[in-house]
């Protein structure tokens, strides 16, 4: 039961809340909008949760929801590139998470932008995507 509240509470800090209760109505308010990014979300802040606790994070982190909100923001932010990209970009922000741990930084959102970036980035490689802003030069 701690590995869900741990996950939910994950959610929740997307939005700066904490708790499983608000991970819940985070989770609620995505599926009233629309059901897959409620999925990612919670399946982004399970994968990270799980690997954070695999790789040997404390239990006592579970109740913060710190080991699973990078991996809710990845996944959420990752989603348009399909589910590969997505489970391998919130891979990414458990690895990078966890090195900011182990060389004594404190990591934030980093893991997450990072491994946002890094997921666009070669998904417009792969695609032979341009540039799509559509700011232009003057």
């Amino acid at each position: 039961m701690d590995v869900l509240h741990g996950v939910l509470a994950g959610v929740a800090q997307t939005t700066f809340a904490s708790g499983a209760l608000t991970g819940v109505l985070v989770v609620a308010g995505l599926a009233d909008s629309s059901r897959r990014p409620a999925c990612w979300a919670l399946a982004g802040a399970a994968l990270a949760t799980g690997g954070q606790v695999l790789s040997g994070t404390a239990l006592s982190s579970l109740d913060a929801g710190l080991p699973g909100f990078n991996g809710a923001l990845t996944a959420l932010a990752v989603a348009d590139c399909g589910a590969a990209a997505t489970i391998a970009a919130v891979a990414f922000s458990v690895l990078l998470q966890q090195l900011a741990s182990h060389l004594g930084l404190t990591a934030m959102t980093a893991p997450f932008v990072i491994a946002t970036w890094c997921a666009h980035g070669i998904s417009r490689l792969a695609t032979g995507q341009r540039n799509t802003s559509r700011i232009t030069s003057i």
